[in-house]
């Protein structure tokens, strides 16, 4: 049986990650930031040096972040078009206001993905049910929790992606929300873009793989990254998972 391997991306140098402090202070032109031209050009770097794992992977999964979205398109053109997947729960840990997100309108008029659709109005302000009630989540902080949720929502995406054979969807079986990440498998976003076909016993949807060999890239930020497998990358950093 052969396991799907996992990649995880940090976005490439954003505008946030090169202002000055003065800059961060007043936050101005900062939200959501888009890539620098250094980061820009990271991203023609990143495109070409991933051509060797190209016809593997069959899916980018990105945050709905500017930066994180801009690095998945240049990702997905390095690998001849592969399709590319929002996944809300890859958004950063928000702290900054670069980390405030933008309208799905907004987002969908510069990117070409179906799955902006699926957004909501404030997706990046998206608490878990059982969020820390005495630290509450504002617009710049999210407690520990709602971080926790999306890395377990994360972790869950993961794990229907797992095997080659058949893998049991746990997230599907819960049910949710696309916007938090919950029930995306039960979409077959994921599914489809790995090469699976559904298969039903049940209440619990299983997944026969068609596709001989696979990965899956995720496009997130350094902090959720840190939170969720322990590393620290650089703007523009690939390293596998699994």
């Amino acid at each position: 049986m052969q396991l799907v391997r996992m990649y995880v991306v940090r976005h490439c140098e954003s505008l946030w990650n090169c202002a000055s402090k003065e800059q961060r202070a007043s936050g101005e032109g900062l939200r959501d930031a888009r890539l620098s031209e250094v980061g820009i050009r990271q991203a023609e770097q990143l495109k070409k040096s991933i051509k060797d794992i190209a016809g593997q992977v069959k899916v980018v999964l990105s945050s709905p972040l500017t930066r994180a979205l801009q690095t998945a398109e240049a990702i997905s053109l390095g690998l001849g078009g592969v399709p590319i997947v929002i996944l809300p729960a890859l958004r950063e840990v928000r702290r900054d206001v670069s980390d405030l997100g933008s309208p799905p309108e907004e987002l969908a008029k510069a990117f070409d993905f179906s799955s902006i659709n699926d957004l909501k109005a404030e997706w990046w302000l998206q608490q878990c049910e059982e969020h820390d009630v005495k630290v509450e989540c504002s617009e710049l902080h999210e407690c520990g929790v709602c971080v926790a949720a999306r890395i377990k929502t994360v972790r869950e995406v993961m794990k229907c992606a797992e095997a080659e054979g058949r893998t049991s969807c746990a997230c599907s079986a819960r049910g949710g929300s696309p916007e938090q990440g919950i029930g995306f498998c039960a979409r077959q976003s994921l599914v489809q873009g790995i090469g699976a076909k559904p298969q039903f016993q049940g209440a619990k949807p299983q997944f026969q793989s068609t596709a001989a060999s696979k990965a899956i890239i995720m496009v997130s930020h350094s902090d959720f990254i840190r939170a969720l497998c322990g590393r620290d990358l650089s703007n523009g950093e690939i390293v596998k998972l699994a």
